[in-house]
This record gives structure tokens, C-alpha cells and sequence, in this order.
């Protein structure tokens, strides 16, 4: 993996805190086939974001990514290839486009044919949900980063960080006929798994935003008798003092936060 697509990983890593999902069972083969053919189609065109992306570039950039086109086109083999297009998706990314960099980032998943490949190529997409410069290129973006995350979850459906990526994705940009469709997955997979940290973290997160501080609270507290060093535990009890004006204890935990991320 590129250090652009690694650092891609660890960006989504930092927002999401590993997040983790799962209610499926384990589809037949062709569920899966049918998964990655609803992921070829979609509402908007690529080639349309491609070229609005493109032309909104300086001339040094279009020249990297006109480079790297041309060496794509030139691989010789299905490895060289799958280089190339993570180099593009790093690319597009540090240009600020995740909307393209999932894009390549797809491609790869088509090479690969892994679970954390189609992980990966989701994670990207959800990034460029908040950093969409047009509702076209955030309802693109979305779309897509759910049904990248569909396939990985069809390939290995116990692999739980998929499937809670995808209910945070959900319960970020809720879909206007189920809003609550996230936040159910979560609280699902909390019953299923109610030791894992990721999932109570991100329940007490969304719990802040809803202004349920004392529930927040309690999660939080329970995550950090499972994990007293986890990073986003620590940096969200500095976030929930403060809302509830314990400046003491905010500072704390804010210490703690800095110190852990800092070591780990």
C-alpha cells in the first residue's frame, strides 16, 4: 500500500476511531455478485466529477495526475497497475478530492478482491461525503461508500469494523427516509458485542450530539474500564466535561488525550 492510501486509512482511522458494525449473516456467493454489480451503477457519472475535479486543479497538479493516467495506461502487468492506481488515489486525496481518490481506490478493490480492500475504498468515499464540493458529488460519494462497505461486509461478514463503519457513515448523513437506520446498527451491535469499545464510543459520540450528555457519560465510563488508555475514549470525556462545564475534568482528560496520542 502507497503512503498516500495509508495515510488515507489512518485520516479515516483518527474521525472514526475503528469503528465496527455487523448485523448480516453470511450471504451466498451470489449475493455478492449481485452486491458488486449494484456497486457499478450509480445516479451520477464519474467521468462527470472526473472532469469537474480536473479542471478546478492547478497546472502542476493536472500534470501528476495527467502523468500518472499515462503510466497507467502504459502498465504492463495487473501489479504495476494496482500501484498506479493507488498512487492516483493518494494523488486525488491529497488534492482534496476523496470522492476520486475512492474512485481508484475501488479499482484496486476490483483487483485485490479482499475485504479490507473494499474496506478501504469505502473508508475513502465516507471521507469525501464531508468534503463533497457539490451535493452531486456528496450523493456520489455516499452511495458509494455504502455499497463499497456492502461488498466488504458480504466477503467477511465477521469482520466487525466494516460493518460499523458503515453505521457511523449512516448515522453521520442519515438517509432522509430512515434517518435513525445508523444509530439502530449501533445500538444492535453494542447488544452483540457489548465489550467493544469502538461501538460504545461512537454510541456516547452520537450521544453528545443529541445533547444526552448523562447516557454519553455513562458509555464512556464503562469504555474506559474496558480500555482506560484508548485514545478516543479519553479525548471524548475532555469534549463531555466540557459541555457539562467541569473545566477540572475536562482538563484531565484532555492531558490524557494529548499524552495518548502522542505515545501511541
Amino acid at each position: 500500500m502507497s503512503r498516500p492510501q495509508i495515510s488515507t486509512v489512518a485520516v479515516f482511522t483518527l474521525l472514526f476511531a475503528l469503528l465496527y458494525f455487523g448485523f448480516d449473516t453470511k450471504p451466498s456467493g451470489q449475493k455478492l455478485v449481485e452486491k458488486s454489480r449494484a456497486l457499478k451503477m450509480s445516479t451520477t457519472d464519474i467521468s462527470i466529477l472526473r472532469k469537474e475535479a480536473f479542471d478546478a486543479l492547478s497546472a502542476p497538479e493536472r500534470s501528476k495526475i495527467e502523468l500518472l493516467n499515462a503510466q497507467l495506461n502504459a502498465a504492463i502487468d495487473t501489479a504495476q497497475s494496482i500501484n498506479i492506481l493507488k498512487e492516483l488515489s493518494g494523488v486525488w486525496y491529497e488534492f482534496g478530492y476523496s470522492s476520486m481518490a475512492g474512485h481508484y481506490a475501488e479499482q484496486v478493490a476490483e483487483y485485490e478482491n479482499s475485504d479490507d480492500a473494499w474496506g478501504i475504498a469505502a473508508t475513502t468515499y465516507a471521507l469525501g461525503i464531508g468534503k463533497a464540493n457539490s451535493e452531486k458529488e456528496k450523493s456520489y460519494s455516499k452511495e458509494r461508500a455504502i455499497k463499497a462497505f456492502e461488498v466488504a461486509i458480504s466477503m467477511n461478514p465477521d469482520q466487525i469494523r466494516h460493518q460499523v463503519n458503515r453505521a457511523v457513515t449512516l448515522a453521520d448523513y442519515p438517509d432522509p427516509d430512515n434517518p435513525m437506520k445508523g444509530i439502530q446498527l449501533l445500538l444492535s451491535l453494542n447488544k452483540e458485542n457489548p465489550d467493544n469499545v469502538s461501538i460504545i464510543n461512537q454510541l456516547a459520540k452520537f450521544g453528545m450530539k443529541t445533547n444526552q450528555l448523562e447516557k454519553a457519560k455513562e458509555r464512556l465510563e464503562q469504555a474506559l474500564l474496558l480500555e482506560p488508555n484508548n485514545v478516543f475514549t479519553n479525548c471524548l470525556m475532555s469534549d463531555l466535561y466540557s459541555k457539562l462545564n467541569n473545566s477540572q475534568q475536562a482538563t484531565f482528560y484532555a492531558e490524557q488525550c494529548y499524552r495518548l496520542r502522542n505515545t501511541n
